[in-house]
């Protein structure tokens, strides 16, 4: 695909989906990243708040997260958590982000319930249609508590992140 580009006349190719998507999964946590940030805040400690908590860890000497709920680390429900009675399933991309970034989650969550499906015990649907199963997906089930509370054990063991209750 082509899109005009620059006053220059240049012309920018841009990738196909499929292989930014594939070079995003590939992605490794930094190394020995140095701080380029004193502290960052991050507002809320759902999964999407400690996974950013998670990633601002590598750039910030502290990241503070706030949270109005009681946060607890045991899979137990939170108050603000409407949806903590589905069933939730962490799909390939994010299992692998998880994993590269909080080493060992998917056993400790395994340990404490949650399952990993082999490809030959889901169906993925598109508008509706069954998909050709992939060979090589896994995917682990497990409640909201109990995955929300292994992310956070394993994202506030970091040194540098603290949690603070709104009030």
């Amino acid at each position: 695909m082509h899109w005009p580009g620059t006053a220059e006349g240049k012309v920018v190719v841009a990738e196909p989906a499929a292989v930014v998507f594939k070079r995003l999964v590939a992605a490794k946590p930094p190394g020995q990243a140095t701080a380029q940030l004193d502290t960052a805040c991050v507002l809320g400690g759902s999964i999407a708040g400690l996974t950013a908590a998670r990633a601002l860890a590598d750039h910030a000497r502290q990241v503070i997260t706030i949270e109005r709920d009681i946060a607890n680390r045991d899979g137990r429900s939170r108050a603000g958590l409407p949806q903590d009675q589905q069933l939730h399933t962490l799909l390939p991309a994010g299992l692998t982000w998880l994993e590269r970034r909080l080493p060992g989650i998917t056993q400790e969550m395994r340990a404490h319930g949650a399952e990993r499906a082999q490809p030959d015990q889901f169906v993925q649907y598109l508008d509706g249609r069954a998909q050709v199963p992939v060979r090589d997906h896994r995917i682990v089930t497990a409640s909201r508590p109990l995955i929300e509370s292994w992310i956070r054990a394993k994202v506030f063991a970091l040194a540098n992140v603290l949690a603070v209750r709104a009030p």
